[in-house]
């Protein structure tokens, strides 16, 4: 008995040290994500940035999230897009038609984007990989949804998180690790790319990539009422997610 109990401590010490290194990680790459202008977090208190990285997400901020941290937003919020899907409301609509225009997103079905639905880890890693340039479609595809946490693996994006739900935390996590790796039959990061296309400098990204090895994270735990929704990405709309009994009743190639 004494022996189990040992081990069962051990493995929660473990356990209990990953996961306070992975949140620590996490809030230096989004202090550096902050720096490049892809993260806004939920505003600032006392004149620090509160990024809510324990915060759960639902489709509707995974995608608006995504399309700012490709530094997308200014073109998604300006462009005239179309979609299929009847279901979007009016503060993710364009984000949606951006992301579908693009590729990134087929929806649940061919006219539900399901934006209050849970993003689980598997979805964001299905946008970052199609933002890299994955096909998961068409002839030949790269990856399927069945595979895609493999595949993403394959590729270097693991949070390392055993958690289906996508908490600000893992999406923050995922999308720093795509900026450090190659496109898709290119020679570029995805960072690299984002330099060459205007969104930021090299000179800024060098001081982000610094910034996420050195500092370290000063969020603090704030009541919720202190929490601003300065970025649209908060609960004034869909804020407390939710999900099917069973997210398999839906198609599983379409849960992207």
């Amino acid at each position: 008995m004494k022996k189990i109990m040992t081990v069962l401590l051990a493995l929660v010490m473990v356990f209990g040290i990953s996961a306070t290194a992975f949140a620590a990680d996490a809030g230096k790459e989004a202090d550096a994500l902050h720096e490049l202008g892809l993260f806004k977090g939920y505003g600032d208190v006392n004149g620090s940035p509160v990024y809510g990285l324990e915060d759960e997400m639902n489709r509707a901020q995974g995608i608006i999230l995504l399309v700012r941290m490709l530094g997308k937003e200014s073109e998604a919020l300006a462009g005239s897009w179309t979609h299929p899907f009847a279901d979007t409301e009016a503060y993710y609509d364009k984000y949606v038609g951006y992301a579908y225009a693009n590729k990134l997103t087929n929806g649940i079905s061919g006219t539900e984007f399901g934006g209050n639905l849970r993003t689980t880890n598997k979805m964001f890693a299905t946008f970052c990989l199609r933002a890299l340039g994955y096909r998961d479609s068409g002839n030949n595809p790269e990856f399927t949804w069945d595979t895609a946490m493999e595949k993403a693996k394959s590729v270097g994006l693991d949070t390392g998180t055993t958690e289906t739900v996508c908490k600000r935390s893992s999406a923050v996590d995922l999308f720093w690790t795509a900026l450090n790796t190659k496109i898709n039959g290119s020679g570029k990061t995805m960072g690299e790319k984002l330099i060459s296309d205007g969104v930021f400098t090299a000179e800024s990204f060098s001081s982000a990539k610094k910034l996420a090895e050195d500092a370290t994270t000063g969020e603090n735990d704030l009541p919720d009422d202190e929490l601003t929704n300065g970025d649209g990405e908060g609960s004034q709309t869909g804020g407390n997610p939710t999900t099917p009994k069973d997210e398999n009743e839906l198609p599983d190639d379409d849960l992207n």
